[in-house]
């Protein structure tokens, strides 16, 4: 388990933030204390894979011991409207970043030095998911 931030950066870093990734998942875990993001991986390198869409590369960042969790889709009207016209596009996400100095995860500080983290997906619009977790792990499927 991730627990030092230095350390999470470090491992979202090593895939690239997950920028263009898409989310095909999220779930709860271990009697609800854990969340579950899987990403289809889109990078080969430096550049998006070939085989994008026909051979799914999954990467699950899973939050553990979770404290708070926000989603905002931030739908917008023509959304709301025609939803048969949403596709697979509206998951493409454009990071996942750890938030310093956060005040959604100050509440969940413990005097023992148990420090929670924030973590954010965020999108280019205001769509975005928040957690506050104890720790975190990646898990990447496909080297299984």
């Amino acid at each position: 388990m991730l627990t030092d931030p230095a350390a999470i950066r470090a491992a979202l870093a090593d895939y690239q933030n997950f920028g263009e990734c898409i989310i095909t998942d999220v779930g709860w875990a271990h009697y609800g204390t854990s969340i579950e993001v899987s990403f289809d991986y889109v990078w080969d390198g430096t550049r998006i894979r070939d085989d994008l869409g026909s051979r799914p590369h999954i990467v699950v960042v899973r939050a553990l011991l979770v404290q708070e969790m926000h989603l905002s889709n931030a739908l917008n009207p023509s959304m709301l409207e025609h939803p048969e016209k949403l596709n697979w596009g509206l998951s493409e996400v454009a990071q996942v970043v750890p938030v310093e100095d956060s005040d959604m995860a100050r509440p969940y500080s413990h005097p023992s030095g148990l420090q929670s983290h924030h973590l954010a997906i965020r999108w280019e619009a205001e769509r975005r998911i928040d957690m506050v977790a104890f720790g975190f792990e990646l898990d990447d499927l496909s080297t299984k």
